[in-house]
């Protein structure tokens, strides 16, 4: 045999066979159209069933006059969305699997519309329980606002509070016989003042030009029955953080007290029980004092505890304040919001005496 029909031979047969290949975005389209399909062809009509079943029931509870039937209900279509999303994550490493493995078919676009659906069904479950596990975890501490300048929506609040006391099941609130005087059979507008106190922690934003009402708890500054204000007020343009670096993060109480009656009050007095070094000693009771209070107007007051010794403040449920127009003050009962937790507030020793007053 001639050398070069020997080279020839030597030489590797290549055959020209292309094989085409779908590219990038083609192939994962691909991949949520199976995906879709899938999905649908193991479980869609099943669970369209069990949704069907879960609705007729919940219709029928309805029927029944059942309280819980809504609840029932949601709580039913939560758990078979739950179910069909553990079963979604499974197959989604199957399905590039299932791709090569089987011959390709013609699927319709529609079930890749359904994968797509489903992955982002799957991300809102996934973040769903990772934020549910997250609050469930870190415990949850409500601290109101110490800012005067959140006053308005303070007072928007406070007013739905009270929307929502006189909507209580029993009909309209009455006013009670404490808060209402009778002169010859006729009686007088009562008196409405709501009292929300709630603890806070230092500092406090003062807008500028505005004062903040605090009350320093000292046992020999608080001589009288009636406390003393230490005006705080940020003068010029720009606000003002009150106290300094030294007593941040310190415990103290703010007392929020509106006038959401008809009538304009004057001289009224917020009885407080303050202990001062512990719990198991004499309470001795001063009033913070206000006037006037204008009908729709609030006024706030901070308590901070100024000495190194753990003082505990109650708050009474009745006060005395005076009508504009009568002669004699009235004697009524404090609203609370429903969020009214406690009418006790403990705080901690003092760490700076900025009232430059002895404790002893």
């Amino acid at each position: 045999m001639p050398p070069r029909r020997e080279q020839q031979l030597a030489q590797p047969v290549t055959a020209s066979l292309t094989i085409e290949k779908p590219r990038f975005v083609e192939y994962y389209w691909l991949c949520l159209k199976y995906f879709g399909e899938r999905l649908w062809t193991a479980k869609g009509s099943e669970l369209v069933s069990a949704f069907v079943f879960a609705a007729c029931v919940f219709i029928a509870s309805l029927f029944f006059s059942d309280a819980g039937a809504a609840k029932a209900f949601e709580i039913s279509v939560v758990a078979l969305v739950g179910w069909l999303t553990c079963y979604a994550i499974a197959h989604i490493f199957r399905t590039p699997w299932l791709l090569h493995r089987e011959k390709e078919e013609k699927t319709h676009w529609g079930f890749g519309l359904a994968g797509i659906a489903m992955l982002a069904l799957i991300a809102l479950e996934i973040s769903g329980v990772a934020i549910w596990f997250y609050e469930a975890r870190e415990p949850r501490l409500e601290v109101k606002s110490a800012d005067p300048a959140a006053q308005n929506a303070e007072i928007a609040q406070l007013k739905e509070k009270i929307k929502s006391l006189a909507n209580k099941p029993g009909g309209e609130r009455k006013p009670s016989l404490a808060s209402t005087a009778r002169v010859e059979g006729a009686f007088f507008e009562p008196i409405q003042v709501l009292l929300d106190c709630s603890p806070i922690y230092l500092p406090i934003t003062i807008p500028a030009g505005t004062t903040a009402h605090v009350i320093a708890l000292n046992k020999q500054a608080n001589a009288h029955a009636r406390f003393f204000y230490n005006d705080i007020r940020a003068e010029g343009r720009a606000p003002k953080l009150w106290p300094d670096s030294l007593m941040q993060q310190e415990g103290a109480v703010k007392c929020s007290v509106l006038n959401h009656g008809n009538s304009n009050l004057t001289d009224l007095e917020v009885p407080l029980e303050i202990r001062y070094g512990g719990p198991s000693l004499p309470p001795i009771t001063h009033s913070a004092y206000i006037n006037p209070l204008d009908k729709g107007q609030t006024f706030s007051f901070y308590l901070v505890n100024t000495c190194p010794i753990e003082t505990s403040v109650h708050t009474l449920l009745s006060g005395i304040a005076k009508v504009v127009g009568e002669d004699a003050p009235r004697k009524f009962n404090f609203e609370r919001p429903q969020s009214y937790s406690s009418e006790n507030f403990g705080l901690n020793p003092g760490k700076v005496s900025w009232t430059q007053m002895s404790c002893e």
